[in-house]
């Protein structure tokens, strides 16, 4: 039993003599009742605020003590609170103490046998854990509320955030286009332009990929694509991601990732973002002309990759949630990168599913911080070098006539132009219906079509072409912004070869046409 327990269960007496208290202590210890003496009232009002199951007195301590600082006490309680006071008498004319308003006063006339009096004093103690219960509840519910509170709290600051962030992408994006708008600009400022835009739709692309991340691993949906690779290559691919980012910032990075291969079994393009996340933190939270640190420390079983830095650090009271979802530090120091606050739980989480852990630490503000990340490592066996299944001038000599079904004008256009330049011949169509008459009357090799179309949608329009013997060789790809693990595995049944999310990389889009050559050689 708890001492906290202990002391909301107990029976608060005061005995009239040490041959009282003896006898007393011995009754109630032997009926498994917790018992304290206290020498006066003044004591017993003073451990009632402590905690208390029943207070046991009688009339001589009454007629004896004062009584009204144990009245005031009584009367103090918090509205859950009623603590049962037992008082023991032979004087008829204290019948007016249970009487009294907020006092939970029971009169036991002398005298008492033993088992009545044990009776009343465990039925009041009984009653008294009911409360006791009450208060607990009452405890839950404002720790609820408050826990609430702070989460309404932090989705508010949240979307406040998440508008900012997408603020940012989206106006040079605008302002470059208005400025291909408004003069003929030279060759390299439209490269120059093209540049912005490039990667502000991947910064874009960034945000929304890592809000899907966590809603798929908070939903238990991530999957992750496992095997044996040498984990410096998930680690140069993460460096790879962030160094425009740490250029960009002026600081330095100082990488040492030895010279000898350490296998770690796991998802490589999961533990290159965790990577890329552990960097973009660090150049954020660091100021131009700062220092980040990387370097891979093997075991015998486990490997560490610590991110350092000398940057702005982490308060020491900070340091418990860095890694709580939407949790944000320091937001002022940031230089205008506040991000959303979800990128150290996505590493954290993504660890999580590989068997690893992330920690950090800091000496406090000014003083950088460090985090740890540490995977099990394993022994990997040698393997024959892979040759690449898709050469690319078998690719390149094929042109393939394509189906582009998809409602948004300025995607169809888009989509054309790209298909055009990559040697495909293109038909477009703007809906389901006209997708699914244009299909039937062309035959083309590769139908892309959008999910989400007025008058028919891509599932229903695929279901209709697998239904055709005559489409059993086309290749159809789902090109659509749903992209859930469900949102896949729908458009796969309705007889799609693919699924694609929104916004497609070119590259993407040439590895359907590399497979598709290599499934026809």
């Amino acid at each position: 039993m708890s001492h906290r327990d202990r002391i909301e269960r107990r029976l608060l007496m005061v005995a009239a003599s040490v041959r009282d208290e003896t006898h007393a202590q011995r009754m109630f210890r032997e009926d498994g009742i917790e018992v304290d003496f206290c020498r006066s009232l003044y004591d017993v009002a003073d451990c009632i605020e402590d905690g208390a199951a029943v207070v046991l007195l009688t009339d001589q301590i009454v007629r004896r003590d004062p009584l009204q600082p144990l009245l005031d006490v009584l009367r103090a309680q918090p509205a859950w609170s009623n603590v049962p006071l037992i008082l023991t008498t032979t004087d008829e004319r204290l019948s007016w103490f249970a009487q009294q308003p907020g006092i939970n006063a029971t009169l036991l006339r002398q005298p008492i046998h033993v088992e009545t009096l044990l009776s009343v004093v465990r039925s009041a103690i009984a009653s008294r854990l009911k409360q006791y219960e009450v208060r607990d509840l009452l405890e839950q519910q404002e720790r609820t509320q408050g826990e609430l509170r702070d989460i309404d709290r932090r989705k508010d600051e949240f979307l406040a955030t998440l508008a900012h962030e997408l603020r940012n992408p989206i106006s040079p994006i605008k302002n470059s286009l208005d400025l291909l708008d408004m003069s003929q600009r030279s060759l390299q400022e439209e490269i120059e332009l093209r540049g912005i835009m490039q990667r502000q739709v991947h910064q874009l692309t960034r945000l929304v990929d890592d809000l899907l991340d966590v809603s798929r691993i908070t939903r238990g949906k991530i999957r992750l694509d496992r095997k044996c690779f040498d984990f410096r290559e998930a680690i140069q691919a993460g460096i790879e991601s962030s160094r425009p980012f740490i250029v960009q910032s002026h600081q330095e990075l100082h990488v040492d990732l030895g010279d000898s291969e350490i296998h770690v079994d796991g998802d490589l393009a999961r533990l290159a973002q965790c990577v890329a996340n552990l960097l973009n933190n660090a150049a954020k939270y660091t100021p131009p002309n700062g220092k980040i640190w990387l370097e891979l420390r093997p075991s015998s079983s486990m490997v560490e990759l610590l991110v350092r830095d000398n940057g702005i650090g982490i308060a020491t009271e900070q340091l418990a949630s860095v890694f709580e979802l939407f949790q944000q530090h320091d937001v002022d120091q940031e230089r205008g990168q506040a991000g959303l606050g979800i990128g150290l739980t996505l590493v954290r989480s993504l660890l999580d599913l590989h068997a690893g852990s992330i920690d950090v630490q800091s000496d406090g503000v000014n003083k950088g911080s460090t985090f740890t990340m540490r995977l099990p490592r394993v022994i990997a066996a040698a393997s024959e070098p892979v040759a690449n299944p898709f050469p690319e001038d078998a690719y390149s000599k094929r042109s393939f006539d394509v189906l582009v079904v998809e409602d948004t004008r300025a995607i169809r256009i888009v989509l054309r132009q790209l298909f055009e330049a990559m040697g495909h011949n293109v038909v477009m169509a703007e809906d389901g219906c006209e997708g699914l008459k244009l299909a039937k009357k062309l035959r083309p090799e590769v139908i892309f079509s959008d999910i989400s179309m007025p008058k028919m949608n891509g599932l229903e329009m695929a279901k209709q072409l697998r239904r055709d013997r005559e489409f059993d060789r086309t290749t159809l790809i789902a090109m659509t912004g749903y992209g859930r693990n469900e949102d896949r595995e729908e458009a796969l049944a309705a007889g799609f070869n693919r699924h694609l999310t929104k916004p497609v990389d070119v590259n993407e889009l040439r590895e359907v046409f590399r497979a598709i050559c290599s499934a026809t050689a």
